[in-house]
């Protein structure tokens, strides 16, 4: 199976996050993936490796997506349906 150099580099970025979580002895969820993403991405001050951060958030957020709907479930706590952390203002 062919995988372009962006797939891999998000799939290496996924993985990043989720080593990230690990080290920190923090349990692997989707909220805390997204999560993690989402912190590597606002901390992040390579434009290249940021690009590739926002997709790997995009990703996982529309991978989780599609697995709850297709097992009829709601998004997990703080995620909207886009994907956008939920606050109140």
């Amino acid at each position: 199976m062919y995988r372009s150099e962006q797939e891999i580099q998000i799939d290496i970025i996924v993985g990043e996050a989720v080593m990230a979580l690990l080290n920190e002895g923090a349990a692997i969820t989707q909220s805390a993936l997204l999560q993690q993403l989402r912190k590597m991405a606002r901390d992040e001050h390579d434009g290249a490796r940021k690009k590739v951060l926002t997709l790997a958030l995009a990703e996982v957020r529309d991978s989780i997506t599609a697995l709850n709907h297709a097992c009829g479930e709601q998004q997990p706590p703080g995620v909207s349906e886009t994907g956008n952390r939920n606050t109140k203002h």
